[in-house]
């Protein structure tokens, strides 16, 4: 079955961080011969909890209508390489993405764990895998993208932290507004809630499922709009 993602521009904070001139421009282009596509990674901003990273992506030969780089719930993933240490990256929330479809291009803003402990150092990230949701489910491409560059100063963003502490319930699950932080180009509510936790498969292994209000949340835009979810909440951060 078909995935529903809402495509979308950049969120609002990182157009305006673009705007002041803020992140670290990156300029780099990188041609993935196999697939016909040519990447071009724009703008990198990091903090203390997150990681945004701005590319486009284009081809004259691969339909990428349907094409996602899914940290979320797909096959893609992104890896720090610093000498010989190689490490999976988490996602951070979903991310947003914009297909233009004249162009047969695509605009991510990636969201994935902070790298900015690494500023000053020689980095290189790799991309693996692109998400194919169509009508008969998940499908891959298999390929690596990869971008090398020194953090420099200009990509590091401080935080500002305000404690709320505030209780509320939404559709019988009770959360709990925790802090709602502030970056250069984003806001964070960091929430905790009776759906919010771990859970575990039958082999061990940890996983989450979307709570009752990230789920709204994710299609707030399209479905609440101008609400009071749509016009407080600017990203959920489980802790």
């Amino acid at each position: 079955m078909q995935k529903n993602i809402e495509r979308d521009k950049e969120p609002t904070g990182v157009k305006v961080a673009i705007k002041l001139g803020q992140g670290q421009v990156l300029d780099q282009t990188f041609y993935d011969k196999k697939h016909d596509i040519t990447v071009h990674f724009n703008r990198v901003l990091t903090d203390e909890k997150e990681t945004k990273l701005l590319l486009t992506y284009q081809s004259e030969k691969t339909n990428l209508k349907k094409h996602y780089i899914d940290l979320f719930e797909g096959v893609s993933s992104i890896y720090l390489i610093i000498g010989d240490e190689r490490k999976k990256l988490d996602n951070v929330g979903w991310g947003s993405n914009y297909y233009d479809s004249k162009e047969n291009k695509l605009a991510e803003a990636l969201s994935f764990e902070s790298i900015k402990k690494y500023e000053g150092q020689d980095i290189r990230l790799e991309i693996e895998n692109l998400t194919i949701w169509n009508d008969s489910g998940r499908d891959s491409v298999q390929t690596t993208w990869a971008l090398d560059f020194k953090i420099d100063q200009s990509a590091v963003s401080k935080k500002e932290t305000v404690e709320i502490n505030r209780e509320f319930t939404f559709e019988n699950e009770t959360y709990k507004i925790k802090q709602i932080e502030f970056s250069a180009f984003e806001t964070r509510v960091v929430v905790t809630g009776s759906d919010t936790k771990l859970l575990k498969d039958e082999s061990g292994m940890q996983y989450r499922v979307m709570s009752k209000l990230e789920d709204k949340f994710l299609t707030a835009r399209k479905l609440i709009k101008n609400t009071v979810i749509s016009l407080m909440i600017k990203k959920l951060v489980y802790s």
